[in-house]
């Protein structure tokens, strides 16, 4: 669709019920000049004005299984993308270390699939509880929104800036 980055939130809402939120969508940005751009993802997750993916906080907790359990308001754009696609990541970091021990930064990424939980699933009060106690002000997120549960398909850590990875994989 010709010049339209300036609507893509729009055009990209427009597509999805027509052509599905997975459908493979490619921004192409001041084409054959020197700071050309090219951004590949689907119509759920390109979505941003220039074109790269849609950053989310969240407020979750991490159970003693190792799913991730959220909250997120309806209207988010992590909750229509979460819905379209659940095949989901999650970067838990310390990045406030970077002022001052840059070399301390460790990351962890957890991915899997999530799972909106209903208020009347019998996990549902569990989850809840554990996620209000963990955070107060995620009560609020998931009260007007939808609770999830992301069950672990790989974890990975990354200690400080070294290149080495450790990964665990989940059948």
């Amino acid at each position: 669709i010709h010049l339209s980055i300036n609507n893509l939130a729009r055009v990209t809402r427009a597509l999805i019920p027509h052509r599905g939120a997975d459908c493979p969508t490619v921004v192409a940005y001041r084409v054959s000049w020197p700071d050309e751009k090219i951004v590949r993802g689907t119509l759920a997750t390109i979505h941003a004005d220039d074109g790269t993916p849609y950053p989310a906080f969240v407020l979750f907790h991490l159970t003693d299984e190792g799913e991730v359990i959220y909250g997120s308001v309806t209207e988010s754009q992590h909750t229509r993308d979460t819905e379209a696609i659940p095949e989901v990541a999650f970067l838990i970091d310390n990045r406030d270390v970077l002022g001052y021990d840059w070399p301390a930064f460790d990351r962890v990424t957890i991915e899997g699939m999530a799972e909106r939980i209903d208020p009347d699933d019998p996990r549902y009060e569990g989850y809840f509880s554990a996620l209000v106690a963990k955070n107060w002000l995620s009560n609020y997120f998931t009260k007007i929104g939808n609770l999830y549960c992301i069950a672990p398909r790989r974890i990975t850590v990354v200690l400080g800036i070294g290149p080495e990875r450790y990964t665990i994989d989940f059948d």
